[in-house]
């Protein structure tokens, strides 16, 4: 049976289903209800909707939805891209780590197709081994199975030969970057050849000298040598004095390097001074 609260002492009163009235009497305070009104007292509150907060937008907003929409193993591939991605920036080294990434997706990619293949037939398997273009018949014919595979094949590609393509343009990066940074360690020492135009004078002059001058230019630093002979003309004994090429400099153009006493005149020849024979003259 029907009923229906009383709207002053709010108690429930039974509506009678035979008899059609327009009110009807509470029995305990006799209040008259009226049955044609709408009792608003039954429905449930309604509750105000909470307003939703909006998302402030940015450049990254849509790819951030995209990517939560997206399989769990599609995540892992493109967090993997991203890895081997930002590991060849570091060192050129580390620039084989999205090469062989690729090709890792390419293996991985046709063993799936090979294990799709197998778990249909094993005869399926064999055909797509050794009969040339069956298993491109076996991916259009089998798209649905086949996709995933076939999609991560394409992708480990693009990935392997992009970076194939751009290791020269990488290579020349990394060159600049060594240049700019002068990749030189600090204990190194710069040796600065002079070369042979700027060297000293009196070393190109001794390498002009005869092996008698060079000997005693080496013995005697800031000593005389006298040597003594004899005239095959006359008999008479003449001495020959030799200096250093150090005090040859010193001494003016003009100047005998002679220290005989009795010659008359000396005439300097080579940096060694003899005494005139006059049996010679």
């Amino acid at each position: 049976m029907a009923t229906i609260r009383c709207p002053e002492c709010d108690k429930k009163v039974k509506l009678p289903v035979d008899e059609d009235r327009a009110t009807v009497r509470c029995g305990s305070c006799g209040y008259k209800i009226r049955l044609d009104e709408p009792d608003d007292d039954d429905d449930e509150p309604v509750r105000p909707k909470k307003k939703k907060k909006k998302r402030s937008k940015n450049f990254f907003t849509p790819y951030l939805s995209m990517a939560m929409r997206l399989d769990n193993s599609l995540k892992v591939i493109l967090g993997l891209t991203v890895v081997a991605v930002l590991a060849s920036c570091i060192h050129p080294v580390l620039y084989l780590v999205p090469v062989i990434y690729g090709c890792a997706l390419m293996i991985i990619g046709g063993a799936m197709f090979l294990i799709i293949a197998f778990n249909d037939s094993p005869m399926e398997l064999l055909l797509c081994l050794f009969l040339p273009f069956y298993s491109l018949y076996y991916l259009v014919t089998h798209w649905g199975e086949t996709r995933p595979a076939f999609l991560m094949q394409v992708y480990g590609m693009v990935v392997c030969f992009s970076f194939v393509c751009a290791l020269p343009f990488h290579a020349l990066v990394f060159g600049v970057i060594q240049t700019v940074k002068g990749n030189r360690p600090a204990n190194e020492r710069v040796e600065i050849k002079t070369p042979p135009s700027k060297r000293a004078p009196a070393k190109m002059a001794r390498q002009h000298q005869s092996p008698l001058q060079r000997r005693l230019d080496g013995r005697l630093q800031g000593q005389s040598l006298t040597l003594t002979s004899i005239c095959p003309s006359s008999g008479k004994s003449l001495t020959f004095a030799a200096k250093s090429a150090r005090k040859r400099r010193r001494s003016s153009v003009g100047t005998a390097d002679t220290v005989t006493p009795s010659s008359a005149s000396s005439v300097q020849n080579g940096g060694y001074a003899a005494s005139s024979c006059p049996g010679l003259s």
